[in-house]
């Protein structure tokens, strides 16, 4: 296992156009045109970045068991400063421009980075490096969301709610239930 450290660019950026960052059936996560976003540097090379404009995250996080379907659609209004890591080359040089003046984002962004590289979910600056995505979104209460796809696999886990995908397999945990499925047998406790 070889461990990493993660940097962030002082260099702010804005969109030069809407992008999507993830898509699959179970959901999406896009940003519009005029985003800010600064890169997050690994070997001097781009490896995500932090994303603050208008963006939505989409996920379908119901399972369908025999008494019917549990859970709910999730649809999160992206303004707040978020964060992306894993598989930069999906967005192309060219969607960017360099922008001044933005110094205000620039430390909401470290803030973010340090909250998520050094914060509760690592504990330091340097990770293993992970294949596919990583999302983090900043929820109501302060803490971060994270949304984990990976192929077909989808974790996310939320304030309350846990959701894990796998095709016909899913784990569905919020304050209302407990679901298990697999191949179309489930577990719900309640």
């Amino acid at each position: 296992m070889t461990w990493h450290h993660y940097d962030l660019s002082n260099t702010v950026l804005r969109t030069n156009e809407r992008l999507n960052l993830w898509k699959s059936d179970r959901g999406s996560v896009d940003i519009e045109k005029d985003t800010l976003a600064v890169a997050i540097m690994l070997n001097e090379k781009s490896e995500g970045y932090i994303f603050r404009g208008n963006g939505k995250m989409i996920l379908d996080a119901i399972v369908e068991t025999d008494q019917g379907a549990v859970g709910k659609p999730i649809e999160q209004q992206l303004t707040a400063p978020f964060l992306m890591v894993g598989n930069p080359e999906i967005i192309e040089p060219r969607s960017f421009s360099a922008v001044t003046g933005e110094q205000d984002f620039l430390m909401k962004a470290q803030d973010l980075f340090n909250e998520f590289f050094r914060g509760e979910h690592f504990g330091s600056g340097c990770h293993h490096h992970h294949e596919g995505f990583v999302f983090a979104f900043k929820n109501d209460s302060g803490k971060l969301d994270l949304l984990i796809p990976h192929g077909s696999k989808i974790v996310y886990k939320a304030n309350h709610l846990v959701f894990i995908s796998d095709e016909d397999e899913a784990i569905l945990k919020s304050p209302e239930h407990m679901v298990v499925s697999n191949h179309g047998r489930c577990i719900v406790l309640k």
